[in-house]
């Protein structure tokens, strides 16, 4: 049954529509329902709601007349290649009502597998042309002629009725499987993957990340944690997992100067250096991190005190054990 309700809504438009259905793959001879959805952006004075069907899918109607009905029973009007149901909402609708149509449906029975096309249109009231068109929506199913299970079995079972409508039982049951299996790839990409998944690949990866960060990085994190691995150790390396986890920009300059000469052809030995600020194995670390959005004043800097002492353990965990640096973080 139609109903009708009020709710508010958004300025901006006249009128919406959508329709959705309660499965999109079907067997001939099985049930569905779609559900049409009209929403009154402003106030008018009724509207007419069309659904347009193609004739292998064919209304449910009563001829019982229904006094207790919010909305007036569909016309059913028979076109080529199809049907057309109508309602004429004859009544002042208000700017945020929404009106709710069921519609119940059976399957034909097509001899090969169909792509079927329904459209939901709102009008104009009593104006069902193209000038009045106030939105459209159009939802698309699939009909599948036989199980697809036939073909593994002897020709003699292909055009066996019974057996077809049989396997199908077995074919609903496990296209969930088949699915997941078809689609396998998917779960290793770290741009589709599922966000429990998503954890698991972390873990597999030794990954740490913190479970509050936002999706996108998390995502990063774990496309770039096989040549995180390669680079593991490297300034390179170390500079991109500073970059994900901050989200800001790095800096890191490796405190070595150029080997120095003594006389026309002496060389310096290994292990010794010369020259201003030169350090072997150490690393100077500059940081350029947003605060969250609100932070200010006391909480500015004990967030920044935090965010020190994070970094530090993350550094701590990728450099070489001989190696030392200094960390400088500013928040800009």
């Amino acid at each position: 049954m139609a109903r009708r309700r009020s709710r508010k809504a958004a300025a901006g438009f006249d009128v919406r529509i959508d329709v959705i259905a309660s499965c999109y793959q079907l067997y001939p001879g099985e049930s569905l329902q779609a559900h049409i959805r009209v929403e009154v952006g402003k106030n008018r004075n009724g509207v007419s709601v069309a659904f347009r069907l193609p004739d292998d899918l064919t209304p449910v109607t009563s001829d019982v007349v229904d006094e207790a009905a919010v909305l007036p029973a569909p016309r059913l009007i028979p076109v080529y290649g199809g049907y057309i149901l109508t309602w004429d909402i004859d009544k002042k609708l208000k700017s945020g009502e929404v009106i709710d149509i069921p519609i119940d449906l059976v399957v034909g029975q097509p001899t090969t597998d169909v792509i079927v096309e329904m459209t939901a249109e709102a009008f104009d009231f009593d104006d069902l042309t193209a000038e009045s068109l106030l939105a459209q929506k159009q939802m698309e199913l699939q009909i599948r002629a036989k199980g697809k299970y036939l073909q593994y079995l002897p020709m003699i079972y292909e055009d066996d009725e019974f057996m077809g409508r049989y396997l199908m039982i077995f074919e609903r049951m496990l296209e969930p499987i088949e699915t997941r299996i078809n689609n396998m790839a998917d779960y290793f990409d770290p741009q589709l993957m599922p966000e429990n998944i998503l954890a698991y690949m972390a873990d597999v990866l030794d990954l740490d990340f913190d479970p509050n960060w936002p999706e996108d990085r998390r995502r990063r994190m774990v496309a770039m944690g096989i040549q995180m691995h390669r680079l593991r150790g490297t300034k390179r390396g170390l500079q991109q997992i500073l970059e994900i986890y901050t989200g800001g920009q790095v800096q890191i300059v490796e405190r070595t100067a150029q080997s120095m000469k003594v006389g026309a052809g002496s060389k310096l030995g290994i292990g010794m250096a010369l020259g201003h600020d030169n350090q072997p194995n150490t690393f100077q670390v500059n940081m350029w991190v947003d605060p969250p959005a609100g932070v200010s004043g006391k909480a500015k800097t004990a967030y920044k005190k935090q965010m020190a002492k994070e970094m530090k353990t993350v550094i701590n965990a990728h450099i070489p054990a001989q190696a030392t640096y200094e960390l400088s973080l500013e928040l800009t």
